[in-house]
């Protein structure tokens, strides 16, 4: 007990302190609350907890998530290297074989198009050759975001303007400058969470309209989506397999920035992602 002079109240005070008897310093947890008393004043009774072994697993937590997060950082650098690199083999490969079998058809058409049936067999030859252009440069276009080449804004903008081709919902995006700089990496990363939205918009919003803002500042970048669908179930984001969800928030806090997904005021989903604008140094 301590006696006081100071009015009732309660106290609740967390902190190191060194024992009495030597040794190392404890972390140790204090509440305590005040009664008055008529003849002793104001009596003050409470406890002390020793939270060592506490704080010590809290702290190995803490270094356990971020040796999680720079793996998982280092990982996805990794992807997009291995992305890069597999793209270029389809662009180089797989395209210059195309361009050669495409002539050879042309060389055959030449002179073996009199007749009927092997014309109609080489026309049926170059359309599978187109086919396969055609995935062969949708797949380079997966891989490695080239449209970034052209410069980030416009490179979301080509991406809003994808989204309202295939997925037929329409899609608006705004912007508060005609282009920014940023590294690429970075660039890469705001680049499919905005791919990554999109997708979830079509496989489970509903929607009819979605609405892309981004805001680039001195310090920071702001992407905003929304959507007019049925909404988020809070429940469906704890789920196990929401890897979508964990994925962008993870490249959003390898940004050192953050991503929030919520029900719309009035409806639909809004999704915020905030980043700096560049990397700390």
């Amino acid at each position: 007990c301590l006696s006081a002079s100071a009015p009732a109240s309660v106290i609740r005070w967390e902190g190191r302190a060194v024992p009495a008897g030597g040794g190392s310093p404890r972390w140790v947890q204090v509440g305590a609350s005040a009664s008055e008393q008529d003849l002793m004043g104001t009596v003050w009774a409470g406890m002390m907890t020793d939270i060592t072994e506490q704080k010590l697993t809290e702290a190995q937590l803490a270094r356990s998530r971020d040796e999680l997060r720079a793996q998982s950082a280092h990982a996805a650098r990794a992807r997009e290297s291995e992305r890069a690199r597999i793209a270029r083999e389809i662009h180089d490969e797989i395209g210059g074989t195309l361009t050669g079998l495409r002539a050879d058809l042309v060389w055959l058409k030449r002179r073996l198009g009199g007749d009927e049936a092997i014309r109609e067999k080489l026309e049926y030859m170059d359309e599978l050759v187109d086919t396969a252009a055609s995935t062969s440069v949708r797949l380079v276009r997966d891989l490695r975001p080239a449209v970034l080449d052209f410069g980030f804004v416009s490179a979301l903008q080509w991406l809003a303007r994808d989204f309202r081709k295939h997925a037929g919902i329409a899609c608006a995006f705004v912007c508060n400058v005609e282009e920014t700089e940023l590294d690429r990496e970075r660039a890469t990363a705001i680049f499919r969470i905005f791919q990554e939205l999109l997708t979830n918009v079509t496989k489970h919003a509903r929607a009819s309209a979605v609405a892309a803002r981004l805001e680039v500042g001195e310090s920071d970048v702001v992407l905003e989506v929304r959507d007019d669908g049925i909404g988020i179930v809070i429940p469906s984001r704890r789920r196990n397999d929401a890897y979508g969800i964990r994925g962008m928030r993870e490249r959003a806090q390898e940004l050192g920035g953050t991503l929030e997904i919520n029900s719309g005021e009035h409806g639909g989903t809004v999704a915020v992602m905030r980043a700096p604008r560049h990397a700390p140094a």
